[in-house]
């Protein structure tokens, strides 16, 4: 026996979760605790930190090709 009809699947609509946002308070002898504000570092401290990282890096190469 044969199918007469082939069954075609419909689409359903997905639905996208939102976000939860939650504000989380943190209290200290009874008064809310400020947040710690990001260090404001300017725009070149990445730059200084990478150099910093990369003499580092260096330094610590050249110390182990040389046996003292």
């Amino acid at each position: 026996m044969t199918p007469t009809g082939t069954l075609t699947p419909t689409p359903t609509a997905t639905v996208t979760p939102t976000p939860v946002e939650r504000t989380v308070v943190i209290y200290r002898e009874g008064r809310p605790v400020e947040p710690h504000q990001p260090i404001d570092t300017g725009v070149n401290a990445g730059e200084a930190v990478a150099s910093v990282s990369m003499f580092l890096s260096g330094l610590a190469w050249f110390l182990k090709q040389r046996v003292f």
